[in-house]
């Protein structure tokens, strides 16, 4: 049988009980976010003692957050962060950021001459504790500046200029790699039939690859930051941007261009699932869709997306699908 609990903690206080939890978590934004909601009053766990005390006075803008939302013996989902803002409601709504919040506080105001990437992103983050646990592509900037801008969003703008995936983990280590590239694990998901873990999948909608209409622009971003720009496609489709590193001619932009419309192109599955709190899931990890009725319909699809909520209702994922992926991927 699975029992709902909670564990937060808050600063030095820590509690089983909230009104409600919502957990967004994203590869289309550098951060993730939680909102806790409690009663204005509550009896809280501190180091010290257990006692009666008024939320609303007692938890800070700034304070650590971990929050662990879980079946009993499983665990469900993970969040750690930082308050960033108490909105003094009945009841108490507290939002909270990942480890971006940190660089949030940090303004950068600087411009180099000559300077990598990979240099930039080690400035932004220096002196946050966050670590950088990958290499981004190798590409010289010159010049290149940050003009009174946070941290924060300093990253959210190299991801959005350079088409990156960017993103910090609970163990605040950062992550920066081309689009699709990351990897953090396989869920299984049974839309029907006697194994199915999907409550809803009224959103998640199979179409042909004949009926999608794709026009993309291809950037290629050469070493020195100069781009080489392209559009191929249909006519009247949906505009993707895609971005390219180092390809050494047009024509080869062009080839692999075209390659990716292909896989963009697909018989497959697009939107989005309810689900448990089990199995699993994250933004980056492959879901692997079967379906009893139409098995002719399997396929894996990258989690773009991916929000929890936890209440007195019971708790629920939506998780959102992106592109098709090959079954080795």
């Amino acid at each position: 049988m699975f029992i709902l609990a909670c564990n937060i903690s808050i600063g030095t206080y820590t509690f089983s009980r909230c009104n409600a939890v919502e957990i967004n978590k994203s590869n289309s934004l550098v951060t993730n976010t939680a909102n806790i909601t409690i009663p204005t009053t509550a009896v809280l766990m501190s180091r010290d003692s257990k006692t009666t005390i008024e939320t609303a006075k007692a938890i800070k803008e700034g304070m650590p957050v971990k929050i662990e939302l879980l079946y009993k013996n499983y665990e469900g989902e993970i969040f750690k962060g930082y308050v960033k803002r108490v909105n003094y409601k009945t009841p108490l709504e507290i939002e909270c950021e990942d480890a971006t919040y940190l660089l949030r506080k940090k303004n950068l105001n600087k411009s180099w001459q000559t300077i990598t990437l990979h240099e930039v992103i080690s400035e932004i983050i220096q002196g946050s504790g966050i670590v950088m646990a990958s290499d981004p592509p190798a590409v010289n900037l010159a010049p290149y500046s940050l003009k009174n801008v946070n941290g924060a969003f300093a990253l959210q703008k190299i991801k959005d200029d350079f088409g990156l995936t960017i993103y910090i983990n609970e163990d605040e280590e950062l992550y920066v790699g081309l689009a699709y590239t990351d990897n953090t694990g396989k869920v299984l998901y049974n839309l029907t039939g006697k194994e199915t873990n999907v409550i809803n999948a009224d959103n998640l909608r199979y179409h042909d690859k004949d009926d999608i209409a794709i026009k993309v622009k291809a950037i290629n971003i050469h070493g020195d930051n100069t781009r080489t720009e392209i559009e191929i496609g249909d006519d009247d489709g949906e505009l993707r941007t895609l971005f390219f590193y180092n390809v050494k001619s047009k024509d080869e932009l062009i080839r692999m261009a075209a390659q990716e419309i292909d896989k963009l192109k697909y018989d497959g599955y697009e939107g989005n699932i309810t689900t448990f709190l089990i199995p699993k899931v994250l933004p980056g990890m492959k879901a692997v869709l079967e379906d009893d009725r139409f098995p002719e319909r399997a396929g894996s699809y990258y989690v773009e997306s991916v929000k929890t909520i936890w209440g007195v209702g019971g708790a629920r994922r939506e998780v959102e699908l992106g592109i098709k992926l090959d079954a080795d991927e």
